[in-house]
């Protein structure tokens, strides 16, 4: 797009007011949670609100929540307090489908920093605590028999969580204050089920002499984007992001994964109807240049 925007209903209402920490989309619609959301034109503060397209509504939760954190699946919409503290209350994770909300904290000791689903299992990174009072992961999961605690990783220190984690292409990925078995920092590594895995590649500290540090990870199209303070990633400066993955194949314009002549197709078809997608040089002019430079992707391949 050119620019920012309030988020508005048909109305015109939109949120005015309060600290909005996470949000996610579920069953179309989206979700915003937080501290003290206000709609305008509408009374009351609220910690969940949805969008649907047309209007914001408030989503009631349960008394005594305080959730910040939310992701989903196709049945569920789940939400947790990310927090310093240890004990195992049963609010601290609590899922929702739709109608009414199931509370899945109990049992759950350590601290809470995000929460995804990971192979149909919700489970939660930050610093958590097996039997008697040591650190044994930094990530739990909630099965059948309620919370696990996945094997443990090398951490620069017991008391470092996980910052942030991700489930992409079958992994669960995790960062935080990681080393490897020579002792490097490696800041993100990730589980697929059975094993621990690092990413290639060593980041350094920032350009002030500080350690590196994630303070966040995301999925854009094929990649992992992680956002933090380190001055290179496997060599290569970024300073403020990096991002692990498959470069997007431009060429492939259907998003079908293949180059066939469906791409060359919708790609025609976007140019002729001067849509942003055909405009392939970006130079917001739609011109012989731009078919030029499709062929030359397309033929180039992925």
């Amino acid at each position: 797009g050119d620019g920012w925007a309030a988020l508005r209903g048909v109305g015109g209402e939109t949120l005015v007011s309060g600290l909005a920490e996470d949000c996610v989309e579920w069953r179309g619609d989206l979700f915003v949670v937080g501290s003290n959301l206000q709609i305008s034109g509408a009374p009351g503060a609220h910690q969940l609100v949805r969008f649907d397209g047309v209007a914001w509504t408030p989503v009631d939760v349960p008394a005594g929540a305080a959730f910040t954190r939310l992701t989903a699946d196709e049945s569920r919409l789940v939400a947790a307090q990310a927090d310093q503290g240890s004990q195992a209350a049963p609010l601290r994770v609590a899922s929702w489908d739709g109608a009414s909300w199931t509370p899945l904290g109990e049992g759950l000791s350590g601290t809470i920093r995000d929460v995804r689903v990971f192979a149909g299992e919700v489970v939660v990174g930050g610093n958590f605590i097996g039997s008697g009072t040591t650190v044994r992961s930094l990530v739990a999961r909630r099965g059948p028999g309620g919370w696990a605690l996945l094997p443990s990783l090398p951490t620069i220190e017991v008391s470092a969580p996980a910052e942030s984690i991700e489930v992409w292409n079958g992994r669960l990925y995790v960062a935080g204050a990681i080393r490897d078995a020579q002792g490097n920092a490696r800041l993100l590594a990730a589980w697929d089920g059975s094993a621990w895995s690092y990413l290639p590649g060593q980041p350094l500290g920032t350009s002030t002499g500080a350690p590196p540090a994630i303070s966040g990870l995301g999925v854009a199209g094929n990649q992992v984007v992680i956002v933090g303070s380190f001055a290179s990633w496997n060599g290569t400066p970024q300073f403020a992001w990096a991002r692990w993955g498959c470069l997007p194949c431009r060429a492939d314009v259907n998003g079908d994964g293949e180059l066939t002549f469906d791409d060359v197709t919708v790609f025609v078809g976007y140019f002729n109807a001067l849509d942003e997608r055909g405009d392939f040089n970006n130079d917001r002019e739609w011109t012989f240049d731009d078919v030029q430079a499709f062929v030359t992707a397309f033929g180039a391949g992925c």
